[in-house]
């Protein structure tokens, strides 16, 4: 199965979160004997479907997200997007998004010009919005640990049988 995992961020504060998924999960990734060719990762710069690029020959998408929520930061999110799902519902599920294009739409659209991409998934994290400074906060950084060992564990890592929740 070949992967592709899409870190969305910026250098902004809390919103460098989906990139720094990324940043650990490829430093987890090379520190293997033999790291497995069929992964591939991509920081999107924020226009919600440049990761497009990437999509040849995958079978599953993992999107990566900050969350700008009123809810305590930290909150963890993992929304498999299902093969038969109505776009409004994941609208009205998923907060709205920075990106120029709501994940869902964005989603949408993959499907429709790469038909043979079956399984799509969403992980984010809640965090407060502060993009006057380039530091994360604490939560923010428990929530990059998370998401990256809930990636690792799950999905490029299939083998571990231990049930993961977030």
């Amino acid at each position: 199965m070949s992967i592709l995992i899409v870190g969305f961020g910026s250098p902004h504060g809390n919103d460098q979160l989906g990139w720094k998924v990324i940043d650990s999960l490829v430093d987890k990734f090379e520190k293997l004997p033999q790291p497995d060719q069929s992964i591939k990762y991509f920081r999107s710069k924020g226009n919600g479907i440049d990761w497009y690029i990437e999509l040849e020959n995958v079978n599953r998408v993992i999107l990566i997200d900050a969350v700008i929520s009123d809810e305590i930061p930290g909150g963890l999110i993992h929304q498999p997007f299902d093969n038969i799902i109505e776009p409004l519902h994941l609208t009205t599920t998923l907060p709205p998004s920075s990106h120029g294009i709501e994940i869902s739409q964005s989603v949408e659209l993959a499907r429709t010009l790469y038909p043979s991409v079956k399984d799509y998934f969403f992980l984010g994290a809640t965090v407060s919005h502060d993009t006057r400074t380039s530091n994360l906060s604490e939560d923010t950084l428990d929530s990059i640990s998370k998401l990256a060992n809930y990636v690792w564990s799950e999905h490029i890592q299939p083998d571990n049988k231990k049930a993961s929740t977030l």
